[in-house]
């Protein structure tokens, strides 16, 4: 993809993702001018982004630390000895 098609590419999923989920499949079709090719690249976008959700607006220790997993008692103990070094 040249770089001029992906900032075009870009800024049509940028601007989309502004707008309400309802409204952004006409959005992109009217920004798109009838360039089917564009819009199924902005549509897969849009889609990706969708599917990922909030998977990097929460840090994953924190994630973990909610679950109680870090509570737990720890695998290793301060002076343990692993592989026989340490």
């Amino acid at each position: 993809m040249s770089l001029s098609r992906w900032q075009t590419v870009s800024q049509i999923f940028e601007a989309a993702l502004d707008l309400p989920q309802q409204e952004r499949n006409n959005f992109v079709r009217d920004a798109c001018g009838g360039n089917s090719e564009l819009e199924s690249e902005v549509i897969r976008l849009l889609a990706a982004d969708e599917k990922a959700g909030s998977f990097l607006e929460r840090p994953a220790l924190g994630t973990l630390a909610g679950q109680n997993r870090l509570a737990a008692s720890p695998l290793l103990h301060a002076g343990s000895i692993v592989a026989g070094r340490f």
